[in-house]
């Protein structure tokens, strides 16, 4: 039996321009909300970490103070903050946000350092450019390739965009995908089973939607998304690997060759270090036949466990189960933005839905980095954005068909997208809002965890060492 269509009358049917602007200002208000989000993980990270900075800088005037009389730091910092830990009851406002500042200026310069990094990282590694992924230009004496060429060509002028180079790959599935770290430098790039399975308007209409991603500025967004859940990524992969020899060697490597020498090479081993941040490896199988005692390497970077593990454990917690979740929902919108644009691009929704309907989302080669940029979503162990989020970062065809239905295809299947009764409603609302609080506390306890950890591991060995440095440079 037939799948029933979706019958729509002119009323009922949005206009595309309106489709376009609704979905602009749902992804932006929820890119809004990441952004907020991500500066205020941010700068509790930063707070986290300055306490590694200021040790370090007031050990160096110390050490100094050995040779040449040099300011106390340590005991200039206690006595700011002192008065304000005797009575914060008459601490105002602006003063502990003026002490906040203080305290967390090491930590976002350094934030701000490691973004500038991972950026060139993103940028350099080539995951950007789609031509890593064993792909070839299109052939001119290929009929289908040439054609899906011409198309491209045809809705990049439409679009008022300089044509894109087109590439194609040999993928176990048909799906497309479009890369580029600005608009400039976009690349399309589409499987041999893609093309070959479409006509020309489908084709036209696939064209369309990866072009569509372009002129929305998904390039531009994607090197930013990638850059932000990156620096976290590799905060959470400092507190994985600290425990791990091998695992913080190499990071540290990747890590200074990015900054220092930066090469695509280099930068392919920085990502995929921070790709995903919470795998666990053994330093024996990874080629660490050492000695696992506690040796004084072992002993030297104890007091700096607290706050390295903590704060990366904190960072990789808040990227997994808050960041990319934000970023996820607000690339489903992108997707609608593009389907949305796609239609506008070729005046014809229904060629958009039938090649929905006809593509389907098998193994692609792009892994963790790359497979939100794809026309429909790829396997499951694809991966989507970096981490992998909890919420994918596709809606479901069946929706995209229905909101493609009320632009006028109609040969969208009618998929019921029944919204929860009331009752269902009113049981998880608060729910959701108790899960909310409580995650809430947890993120608060990490952070006092944390402050605790500093202060047991970090705070009292260098307390114990500034007074006696100080004790000999009198």
């Amino acid at each position: 039996m037939g799948t029933p269509l979706i019958s729509w009358t002119t009323a009922e049917r949005e206009n595309f321009f309106d489709a376009i602007a609704r979905h602009q200002r749902a992804a932006w208000r929820v890119h809004a909300v990441s952004l907020l989000a991500s500066g205020i993980v941010a700068f509790v990270v930063a707070l986290l970490l300055s306490p590694l900075f200021y040790v370090a800088l007031s050990l160096l005037c110390d050490l100094a103070n050995l040779f040449l009389p040099t300011p106390n730091l340590a005991g200039m910092v206690f006595a700011r903050i002192s008065p304000m830990m005797d009575d914060p009851g008459a601490v105002t406002a602006a003063q502990w946000f003026e002490l906040a500042s203080f305290a967390a200026l090491p930590g976002l310069l350094f934030m701000c350092a490691t973004l500038y990094v991972t950026r060139r990282a993103v940028v350099l590694s080539g995951f950007l450019e789609g031509v890593q992924f064993a792909t070839v230009p299109a052939s001119s004496l290929d009929l289908d390739e040439q054609r899906f060429r011409n198309v491209v060509g045809e809705m990049a002028i439409a679009a008022g965009l300089a044509e894109p180079r087109v590439l194609i790959a040999d993928w176990p599935s048909q799906n497309g995908a479009v890369f580029g770290a600005n608009d400039g430098a976009a690349v399309v790039v589409a499987s041999r089973q893609l093309i070959a399975a479409l006509d020309r308007a489908e084709m036209q209409a696939v064209a369309a939607h990866l072009v569509g991603s372009i002129a929305n500025g998904d390039m531009a967004i994607g090197v930013r998304v990638a850059t932000t859940l990156g620096l976290f990524g590799l905060i959470a992969r400092l507190g994985g690997a600290f425990t791990q020899r091998t695992s913080m060697l190499r990071l540290m490597r990747a890590l200074a060759r990015v900054a220092f020498r930066p090469t695509p090479a280099a930068a392919r081993a920085y990502v995929d270090e921070i790709a995903q941040p919470f795998r666990q490896e053994d330093d024996a199988a990874a080629g660490d036949t050492r000695t696992t005692h506690a040796d004084w390497r072992t002993l030297a970077w104890m007091p700096f466990a607290g706050t390295i593990f903590a704060t990366g454990f904190f960072g990789g917690i808040i990227s997994v189960f808050a960041l990319e979740p934000l970023v996820s929902l607000a690339w489903r919108r992108r997707k609608y933005l593009a389907d949305a644009t796609a239609v506008r691009l070729t005046r014809e929704p229904n060629s958009l839905a039938t090649a929905l309907l006809k593509i389907g989302g098998g193994e692609t080669p792009l892994g963790v980095w790359g497979a939100h940029l794809c026309v429909v979503r790829p396997a499951a162990r694809s991966g989507g954005l970096p981490g992998s989020s909890v919420v994918p970062a596709f809606p479901a065809t069946d929706r995209r068909l229905r909101a493609l239905a009320a632009l006028g295809a109609d040969a969208a299947a009618a998929t019921d997208v029944r919204r929860l009764p009331f009752a269902k409603l009113i049981i998880i609302a608060p729910l959701c809002a108790l899960v909310a609080v409580l995650l809430a506390m947890v993120l608060g306890l990490l952070v006092w965890l944390s402050v605790a950890l500093s202060m047991m591991f970090l705070g009292l060995p260098f307390g114990a060492l500034h007074l006696l440095l100080r004790w000999i440079g009198h």
